[in-house]
């Protein structure tokens, strides 16, 4: 297809071609830090959003971008200015299904008197 409609609750809540749909959602760069590392991450350009979580080895670290060339860039750059490495480091954008899930549950769908069944 040339294009697509994501719907929820009934009503279209995206539609485009699917490089339009992904592109709505941030890009992601996933890296874990080894325990012994104590430098923070500095301001990323581009990015909108951090998560962390303890991993087996050290902390598990979610970048969420809305510019992922730049902003793997300065971490790589900053990164390698201290020694760090960046185990697992994975970067991508957001796939279709993420939009989707992502869209699908940020929507909301308002109940009126004609929806609810008595």
């Amino acid at each position: 297809a040339d294009r697509l409609a994501i719907m929820h609750g009934g009503r279209i809540v995206r539609s485009g071609t699917a490089e339009e749909v992904t592109a709505s959602q941030p890009a992601r760069i996933s890296f874990t830090l080894a325990a012994e590392t104590r430098d923070t991450l500095p301001e990323l350009p581009g990015a909108i959003g951090v998560v962390s979580s303890e991993a087996d080895v050290g902390r598990r670290l979610v970048v969420q971008t809305e510019e992922l060339q730049r902003t793997l860039v300065a971490l790589v750059d900053w990164a390698g200015a201290r020694d760090v490495v960046l185990h697992d480091l994975n970067a991508r954008e957001a796939s279709l299904e993420e939009a989707f899930l992502a869209l699908a549950g940020s929507a909301t769908h308002e109940t009126n008197d004609e929806d609810v069944a008595v």
